[in-house]
C-alpha cells in the first residue's frame, strides 16, 4: 500500500479500519514513525532553506546595514571606547521591535535599561547589558569585558572582511550541515515523537473504548488503541503543516479530531457490515 493511499484510508476508509482494528498495534506506530520522520525532515529542510541559508548568503549585506560607516570600536584592558560622542545610537533597520540595535553609553548618561531605551543592548565602559529573556520585561543580563584580553579594534571594513571570509565557507557548510541535520533530526525526532505519541494515544483510546459501547458492537481496548493510532496519522500531518504556517491548534482539538475520525470510520464500517 503506497503512502498516499494509507493517508487517504486513515482519513476515511471504513473497510480499511474494519480490517486493521484486529491487527497488531505495532503497524500503525510504524507508519506514524515513517510519517513523523518525513515531516520532521521536511520541516528542518524548510527552516534551513528559508531562514538559515538566506541569512548565511546575505551576511555581508546585514553588516552593511547594521554597522555605521563612521564608527570604530576599541576594546582595551576590559574597557570599550568608540570614536564618537556618547551616548551613540546604532539604529535598527531590520525590525520595528526595538528602535536601536545597540547604544554605546560609556559615560553612564542613560538609564541602564534596554527596554526603556528601546534597544537590544547597551554597551557601558566595562560591561554590556542585554535582554536575558524576551518574554520577561526588564529582565537583563550583564557581562563584563575581559581585562586580560589584547587590545582589539573593530571598524566596518574589518567586519565586512570577516563576513566575506565566513560567507565563503558557511554556505557549503550550511548545505552539508542541513542535509545531516535533516537525516539525524528526522531519525531521532521520529523516535522520540513516536514514543511520546504511543503514550498519548491512551487518551483517545479510552474515549473510543467508552464511545464504542454506544453502538451494538463495542471494541476491546486494544482495538480502540489501534483505531486511534491510525486516525492520529492524518491529524499529526495536519498539525505539522499548521505549525509550519505558525497556526498550531490546541491539544484538545488534536484529540477531538482523532476521536471524530476514528469514530466516524468505525460507525461507517459497522453500518456497512450490517447492510452486508
Amino acid at each position: 500500500m503506497n503512502i498516499f493511499k494509507i493517508i487517504g484510508s486513515c482519513v476515511y476508509g471504513p473497510t480499511f479500519y474494519e480490517k486493521v482494528r484486529t491487527s497488531s498495534y505495532v503497524a500503525p506506530l510504524k507508519y506514524f514513525a515513517i510519517f513523523a520522520a518525513l515531516m520532521i525532515g521536511v520541516a528542518i529542510a524548510l527552516g534551513a532553506f528559508f531562514v538559515f541559508l538566506p541569512m548565511a548568503t546575505h551576511l555581508r549585506s546585514y553588516v552593511e546595514q547594521a554597522f555605521p560607516e563612521d564608527l570604530t570600536i576599541t576594546l582595551a584592558h576590559g574597557e570599550v571606547s568608540i570614536n564618537q560622542p556618547q551616548p551613540y545610537f546604532v539604529p535598527n533597520h531590520f525590525s520595528d521591535s526595538r528602535k536601536y540595535l545597540v547604544i554605546f553609553d560609556g559615560n553612564d548618561t542613560l538609564t541602564p535599561d534596554v527596554e526603556k531605551n528601546s534597544t537590544f543592548a547597551i554597551v557601558k565602559k566595562t560591561y554590556i547589558l542585554t535582554s536575558s529573556d524576551r518574554d520577561r520585561v526588564n529582565e537583563q543580563r550583564m557581562e563584563t569585558f575581559d581585562s586580560s584580553a589584547a587590545t582589539t579594534t573593530f571598524t566596518k571594513a574589518d567586519l565586512l572582511s570577516t563576513a566575506d571570509k565566513i560567507q565563503k565557507i558557511i554556505v557549503p557548510g550550511a548545505i552539508i550541515g542541513g542535509v545531516l541535520l535533516c537525516l539525524f533530526g528526522a531519525f531521532f525526532g521520529s523516535v522520540l515523537w513516536t514514543a511520546g505519541h504511543a503514550f498519548y494515544l491512551l487518551v483517545p483510546a479510552v474515549l473510543l473504548f467508552a464511545l464504542s459501547y454506544v453502538r451494538r458492537k463495542p471494541f476491546t481496548f486494544t482495538e480502540s488503541y489501534i483505531v486511534a493510532a491510525y486516525a492520529s496519522i492524518p491529524v499529526a500531518i495536519l498539525g505539522i503543516v499548521l505549525a509550519i504556517a505558525f497556526f498550531p491548534y490546541p491539544k484538545f482539538a488534536y484529540t477531538l479530531l482523532v476521536v471524530l475520525i476514528a469514530f466516524a470510520n468505525s460507525a461507517a464500517s459497522q453500518s456497512e457490515s450490517v447492510q452486508a
